[in-house]
C-alpha cells in the first residue's frame, strides 16, 4: 500500500508540476503582446525634404496621397507639434492617428488598427539627388496574429514600400 500511495503522490506533485507551468506560459501573453515586430525600409527620392515633409504633412490630402489604403480624414485636434486624426481606412475603418513633428526632418505616426498598433518614424535625410527617405515601423499584433511576429517583418517591409514609400515618390513626380 506504501508502494501505491508513494507513486500517487509523485503523480500529483508531477501533475501539479505541469499545471504551474502551464500557467506561467498563460501569463506571460501579455508580456509577448507588447513585443513588437520592427522593420525599417529606405529609398531615394528625388526632392528636397522640405517637400516631402510638406507632402506628409497635407493630411487633408491624404486620400489622394495614398489611395489604395485611405478614404479619408478627419482633424480631431492639434497640441503643439502632435495632431490627432480620424483616417478612414479602406479596410480597417476609421482608425485614430497621431501624427507628431519630433524635428526637422522626423515625423512620427501612431496608428491603432483592430489587427495591430503601430508607430511610423518617417525620417527625410538630405542627400545627393534628393532624399534620403526612411520608414522605421514598430508594430505590435493584436490577437492571434501575435503567432505570426517571427515572420511579420518582411510583410512589413512590403506593405510600407508599396502603401507609403511608392505613393510619395509617385507625387513627387506629379
Amino acid at each position: 500500500m506504501r508502494w501505491e500511495i508513494g507513486h500517487l503522490v509523485g503523480f500529483a506533485l508531477t501533475l501539479a508540476a505541469f499545471a504551474f507551468l502551464c500557467v506561467s506560459v498563460l501569463l506571460e501573453v501579455p508580456v509577448r503582446a507588447r513585443q513588437r515586430v520592427h522593420a525599417e525600409v529606405a529609398d531615394l527620392v528625388e526632392a528636397p525634404p522640405s517637400r516631402l515633409m510638406e507632402l506628409y504633412l497635407d493630411y487633408k490630402h491624404w486620400h489622394e496621397l495614398f489611395p489604395e489604403t485611405i478614404r479619408g480624414v478627419r482633424w480631431i485636434r492639434t497640441e503643439g507639434a502632435t495632431t490627432t486624426l480620424e483616417v478612414d481606412h479602406a479596410k480597417a475603418g476609421k482608425v485614430p492617428n497621431i501624427v507628431t513633428v519630433t524635428g526637422r526632418n522626423e515625423i512620427h505616426l501612431y496608428e491603432a488598427k483592430p489587427h495591430y498598433e503601430a508607430t511610423f518614424v518617417n525620417r527625410f535625410e538630405p542627400v545627393p539627388g534628393g532624399t534620403r527617405y526612411t520608414v522605421v515601423a514598430d508594430v505590435a499584433l493584436s490577437g492571434a496574429l501575435r503567432a505570426l511576429a517571427w515572420m511579420a517583418a518582411p510583410i512589413v517591409r512590403a506593405r510600407v514600400r508599396r502603401f507609403v514609400l511608392a505613393p510619395m515618390r509617385a507625387a513627387v513626380r506629379r
